[in-house]
């Protein structure tokens, strides 16, 4: 809490006109995003789905407690004790993660983004800035975890991209199916790149020559459609060397902002994205859905598409994009709840096709 009131002090603006506010504020977000790492402006959200009901910060994702896979979807509103909120901060691990600018000078304001997050136990903070210098607060901590299916295994030593393909069009989260293979010793963590950008770091559990991913990793989403991107492998070698393997990204990149899928009351399974016989133009479906356990909580999500498994999701969620050529363009998808005791509940079969 120190970082963030020291930090409050540096921006303790006092605007006089509405010009003038726009401008500083402009200004001081400009300024701290050259002293945090600021993963491009946030995706704020049309709808008051999650505004608080009184003054302060209301978080509906991640909930309290949460398990997550290394993508975690962030919704959360802010509400003014006096004034206007010009700005919504998250921090995690008090680290900004992004910011987004309010354009309309408004007593709340609620923002949506999907944030990469590494393996392990985090604490999340939103900061609502208001034009009078205060501030409201709140926070949630969640657990971030390592899918267990993964089956992108380099044939010779060196490192390789099974997932995405040579698609035409990409979105945001984008599933990432791939694996590395060492040269000499054993590989010790994965960690991914968007142009020379780290943005997720994969450790190996275990002293193997092999190691692979299948999780979603979220895309910066300030990247300049003018120009090409990449996403960059690394597999760092127990020995000190290291693997690579490179996937270019096509010029335009889909970016959505998140909204919730509400968990069904019962158990089974609730697929907002796709719909049953529904069509992509692009080659990519855009899988949200959201589970309840049948005897207890969800330890993770399944999507299994013409009764082969393609990845797994820790949780009770699924928030990713898949393509050729792990889907197919006419496949039947089935999403499996499985929860802490070993119980499933499967969704019913969804039919999709390229369009």
């Amino acid at each position: 809490m120190a970082r963030y009131l020291a930090l409050m002090s540096t921006v303790r603006l006092h605007w006089s006109i509405r010009a003038w506010r726009a401008y500083t504020r402009h200004i001081a977000i400009a300024l701290l995003c050259t002293l945090f790492v600021c993963a491009g402006f946030a995706q704020s959200s049309s709808a008051d789905a999650c505004l608080p009901s009184s003054s302060g910060v209301r978080i509906c994702l991640p909930e309290a407690a949460a398990k997550v896979g290394s993508v975690v979807t962030i919704i959360a509103g802010a509400a003014a004790r006096s004034g206007d909120i010009v700005a919504i901060r998250a921090y995690i691990d008090t680290v900004a993660v992004f910011t987004v600018d309010n354009p309309s000078f408004t007593s709340s304001f609620q923002v949506a983004q999907d944030v990469n997050v590494n393996a392990g136990s985090h604490h999340l903070v939103i900061v609502g800035y208001e034009n009078d210098g205060g501030s409201v607060v709140g926070g949630a901590s969640f657990n971030s975890e390592t899918p267990s299916f993964a089956e992108c295994i380099p044939s010779e030593a060196g490192a390789e991209f099974c997932h995405p393909g040579t698609a035409s069009a990409i979105a945001s989260p984008i599933q990432i199916s791939a694996g590395a293979r060492a040269v000499t010793g054993h590989i010790t963590a994965i960690r991914l790149y968007v142009d020379d950008e780290p943005q997720l770091t994969v450790n190996n559990p275990d002293s193997t020559p092999t190691f692979a991913i299948n999780e979603p990793l979220a895309l910066p989403n300030n990247l300049d459609p003018s120009t090409a991107h990449n996403i960059t492998l690394v597999g760092y070698e127990s020995t000190g060397g290291a693997v690579t393997a490179f996937h270019t990204l096509p010029q335009q990149v889909e970016f959505t902002a998140p909204e919730i899928c509400q968990a069904p009351g019962s158990p089974g399974v609730n697929v907002c994205s796709p719909q049953p016989n529904s069509c992509t133009t692009s080659g990519l479906y855009f899988i949200r859905a959201t589970g309840t356990g049948e005897s207890g909580p969800v330890a993770r999500m399944e999507l299994w598409a013409n009764a082969v498994k393609i990845a797994d999701f820790p949780g009770n969620s699924i928030n990713t994009n898949i393509g050729p050529p792990l889907l197919g363009s006419d496949v039947t998808l089935t999403i499996v709840v499985v929860d802490v005791n070993g119980h499933i509940v499967k969704s019913a079969p969804i039919a999709v096709f390229a369009c």
